[in-house]
């Protein structure tokens, strides 16, 4: 169901030209389609411990507005969004935009939004920055907190800008339409080493395109050690994605439940394992 209060919201905001229909839910937020005078809009809700996506899309709006969704009216207090419609996933349509260009201009988005760190966790974009890591991960039940203390100075020596951090980067996030790429679905976002995006981006992209994200970054550190480093990132990239589901289990359906109740316990195997013997 619609939220209370919601269709006003988006009368307010755009002219409706028909029922709004829901597309999708899902334990972290629903979306509706809105039907206008400038076409179908998109209504989204996030649900609480999500609700930050719309913070972080206007944060950064003017640092990436040609990546970012392009939003028509957002409510952060709330965490309502209302988005242009940003066309097809790039999972359905492979041949439509390639990696390289994708993840150059996230890095760039990444290099940007440094400096806007403090907006972020003030609007309660999740910390998850290296100096947290190993409290987090004794929270969750972790057990080698030494590995985790190790890995994280492994990446505090390159002298990376933590920063924004998609956090769930793969295909069916990228959106296509007219030529254009945006990312989309930023509610699993937040502040980390941005080099952590790889606990999930690595298996969707190849080696060559993850040295071309890589390079982004090669200002700051040479390639050789960006590159030696991120087994580390991807490793400690388990932690964010493992207090992403202790946010969505405990207020799921059963079906859900049921679906991804080992999700947290999956993603603290795989940080105490290279990723290199991933299944």
């Amino acid at each position: 169901m619609i939220p209370p209060d919601a269709h006003a919201w988006i009368a307010e905001q755009a002219d409706v030209r028909g029922e709004i229909e829901q597309v999708h839910e899902r334990p972290w937020s629903a979306v509706w389609r809105v039907p206008t005078d400038e076409g179908n809009l998109f209504f989204k809700a996030s649900a609480p411990g999500f609700d930050h996506e719309a913070a972080v899309v206007t944060t950064l709006a003017p640092v990436a507005p040609d990546l970012l969704p392009s939003v028509v009216a957002a409510d952060v207090d709330r965490g309502w969004l209302l988005l242009r419609d940003a066309g097809a996933r790039l999972r359905e349509h492979p041949e439509t935009a390639g990696w390289d260009a994708i993840l150059s201009r996230y890095a760039e988005l990444q290099r940007s939004a440094a400096g806007r760190v403090d907006a972020l966790l003030a609007a309660g974009v999740p910390d998850v920055r290296l100096a947290f890591l190993p409290g987090l991960y004794a929270d969750l039940g972790g057990r080698d907190e030494t590995l985790v203390r190790e890995l994280c100075d492994e990446l505090a020596t390159l002298g990376i800008p933590e920063t924004i951090q998609h956090d769930d980067l793969h295909d069916g996030q990228v959106f296509v339409r007219d030529g254009s790429v945006r990312i989309l679905d930023w509610g699993d976002a937040c502040v980390s080493h941005p080099f952590m995006t790889f606990a999930v981006t690595s298996q969707f992209v190849d080696e060559r395109t993850t040295d071309v994200y890589l390079d982004a970054w090669t200002s700051v550190a040479r390639h050789e050690l960006l590159r030696t480093a991120l087994p580390a990132a991807i490793r400690l990239g388990a932690i964010p994605r493992a207090l992403t589901w202790t946010r969505i289990l405990p207020h799921a359906a059963p079906e859900w439940r049921d679906r991804y109740v080992d999700s947290v316990e999956m993603w603290l195997h795989r940080l105490a394992t290279p990723p290199d013997d991933w299944d």
